[in-house]
């Protein structure tokens, strides 16, 4: 009997790209603007990358 799954849980952490920040390491930028369209883009494609990845391991394609 086939299960089937509806849910994928995806965890993450957001960290500044190395060189963006002038803050010391280990310390917050401080109020830097950030790009919302390029983070959510990022992340979007990184999800499906995942996604993708999983799709070609369990054989699905």
């Amino acid at each position: 009997m086939p299960v089937f799954i509806n849910e994928v849980v995806i965890r993450a952490s957001v960290e500044p790209a190395a060189g963006r920040s002038s803050a010391p390491p280990g310390q917050p930028a401080g109020d830097e603007p950030v790009d919302r369209k390029a983070l959510i883009a990022e992340v979007k494609q990184a999800v499906m990358d995942y996604l993708e990845r999983e799709l070609d391991r369990i054989g699905e394609r």
